[in-house]
């Protein structure tokens, strides 16, 4: 009987499927002529060790497990957010339609739940310090992928800017796919690795579509988005423990050549930082 319940309980529920084990070995004990007392406790006593190494397990074994699942969903969530840029930077210089991106819109939204469910079965079993990083990194993916998806919207159909500035935007759009780039590579090692910020060269960008009227007005949104989404990763660059330095600022503090041509006014560290702190409000 005890093995008719065993298996007609086998796909209903676990907790009944021990209970048919443990009554079918105390019968088959019984039918040996080895059942006794002594027995049971010892039975209740190997169980009771058995859970305790099950929850060492838990605990020890498998949020390491985790972590890994952890970089190899954020690793794919910078290469869907780096995709997604690569296209949309083809569109805002006039060389490939906005629609065409609905695809890697796809892509990045998946792979920015896949990282936050794998976080937040993480944060449980974290130390402070550890779910402290971690919340930082997943706030961070969430605005970058908010902006990103922001910028999709906000990219103006035919929006061909002459060459220098095109030039200019070219070197900002390079600028953050390196860094991007330096973020995948940190996910493995954080070390000697650094996040250059983009931010200034887009405002040089929108200072120079500015006086072209509407078409440069169309544009001023998505420019506003590439730098929100630049300041959303080094947010994340700073959660990994990545080095971040601003484009017109060398490493040691020294100021960089500036990105602007020779007749145009230096851009101030200051418009770039401000961008940096969240400045400009979301919409």
């Amino acid at each position: 009987m005890s093995r008719c319940c065993w298996a007609f309980t086998f796909s209903a529920s676990y907790a009944f499927l021990v209970i048919g084990v443990t009554v079918m070995v105390s019968q088959l004990y019984a039918e040996l002529g080895d059942f006794s007392s002594a027995l049971l406790v010892q039975r209740l006593e190997e169980t009771a060790v058995g859970a305790a190494v099950a929850a060492a397990v838990v605990l020890a074994v498998l949020p390491l497990h985790a972590s890994r699942v952890a970089r190899v969903a954020l690793r794919g969530y910078l290469a869907a957010m780096a995709s997604l840029l690569r296209h949309a930077y083809a569109a805002l210089g006039g060389a490939e339609d906005a629609a065409l991106v609905q695809g890697d819109t796809r892509a990045l939204n998946a792979a920015y739940y896949a990282l936050a469910s794998t976080i937040q079965s993480m944060r449980p079993v974290q130390a402070v310090g550890q779910s402290e990083r971690a919340g930082t990194a997943v706030a961070a993916a969430a605005a970058a992928r908010h902006y990103a998806l922001n910028l999709i919207r906000d990219i103006p159909p035919a929006a061909a800017p002459d060459l220098d500035t095109a030039a200019l935007l070219d070197q900002g759009c390079q600028t953050l796919q390196a860094s991007l780039t330096a973020l995948q590579s940190a996910v493995a090692d954080p070390h000697a690795t650094t996040y250059t910020r983009s931010a200034s060269l887009f405002d040089l960008v929108e200072q120079r579509l500015a006086p072209q009227g509407s078409n440069g007005h169309m544009a001023h949104l998505a420019l506003r988005d590439l730098r929100l989404i630049d300041g959303a990763l080094a947010e994340l660059a700073g959660a990994l423990g990545m080095d971040i330095t601003s484009y017109d600022t060398g490493p040691a503090g020294d100021p960089a050549p500036s990105a602007a041509p020779p007749d145009a006014s230096p851009e101030p560290a200051s418009s770039e930082s401000a961008a940096a702190e969240g400045g400009e409000p979301d919409r």
